[in-house]
């Protein structure tokens, strides 16, 4: 067996595992959910990725305060946030923006619209956010080599 190949063995049972402590010994993690949200965290572990839930984030208000706020998922290996919304748009729209401030790379589903839709959404939209994130770094790489060989 190749190293390529273990090393994809052995991130696939660490994984497992943590998902299986994080589902059986830490419930308190799924009781603190609402029912959207361990809908959302469960369709997440079905697509293999690995989030963390109500990762503290740090950011400045529209008046320039600090915060620390929780969006309900972090996805580390991508470093995108989603919120799970609720039906109250105002509340979210302040922090569309608050984030948008920020340079948050974060993700708002609206589960509550269009059944399942939700799902192509959020997969749609982490493609293109990690996509546009490899089109900046190729650019700037690119950039970088052109600027520094002349």
């Amino acid at each position: 067996m190749n190293k390529g190949n273990q090393l994809q063995r052995n991130q696939e049972n660490f994984y497992k595992l943590l998902m299986r402590n994080v589902m059986e010994k830490e419930k308190t993690i799924y009781e603190g959910m609402t029912n959207a949200e361990k809908e959302v965290a469960e369709y997440l572990h079905s697509i293999n990725l690995y989030w963390v839930f109500e990762h503290p984030i740090f950011v400045q208000d529209e008046r320039d305060r600090p915060r620390v706020w929780t969006p309900d998922f972090y996805l580390p290996e991508l470093g995108i946030y989603i919120e799970v919304c609720g039906k109250d748009r105002e509340c979210y729209s302040y922090r569309e923006k608050v984030f948008k401030k920020n340079r948050v790379r974060i993700i708002f589903i609206h589960q509550f619209k269009d059944g399942d839709f939700w799902k192509k959404f959020l997969v749609h939209k982490i493609s293109r956010i990690d996509r546009l994130q490899s089109d900046k770094i190729t650019d700037s790489l690119l950039r970088g080599e052109v600027i520094g060989f002349d």
